[in-house]
């Protein structure tokens, strides 16, 4: 979603709001596709004492499968997002700036970011998973396995 910051530059207090999805469904994380519903950003950019604040939240549903017992598990998030827009960068290595290009900031892009920086490496069903037994594979959570008292 591109946004046009042409009108608010000018106006402390100023604020253009958005609310969209997009989608990240092939976008691959770990080695899985854990993202198939779209995700929605909602939130605004707008001008405080002259300089361009980008703030929304982006709600993410996981679908992947516990680290430790393999089950599937859907897991809903949100994703804050917090982001300062510039002209220019006064310094080179200041990645916490986003560049305004022409006016327009790409708030999909900034969004997208966000999401990949949030992601867990990790998921579980519960805290207290027990997983599978590495020996025979039973899950410790339904039942004990004979392996431990081998």
């Amino acid at each position: 979603m591109l946004l046009n910051v042409k009108l608010i530059r000018e106006t402390p207090g100023a604020r253009i709001p958005f609310d969209f999805t997009m989608d990240l469904s092939a976008m691959p994380f770990y080695g899985e596709f854990p993202l198939p519903t779209p995700v929605r950003v909602k939130g605004e950019l707008y001008n405080r004492a002259g300089m361009l604040i980008l703030s929304a939240v982006a709600e993410i549903t996981v679908e992947t499968l516990c680290a430790r017992c393999a089950k599937p598990i859907s897991v809903g998030k949100s994703v804050p997002i917090e982001q300062l827009l510039a002209d220019e960068l006064q310094d080179e290595e200041n990645d916490d700036i986003v560049l305004i290009v022409d006016d327009i900031v790409d708030v999909s892009q900034i969004a997208e970011e966000a999401v990949i920086l949030d992601m867990d490496m990790i998921h579980l069903c519960k805290p207290d998973c027990k997983g599978l037994c590495h020996k025979c594979g039973t899950d410790l959570n339904q039942s004990d396995c004979e392996c431990a008292a081998k």
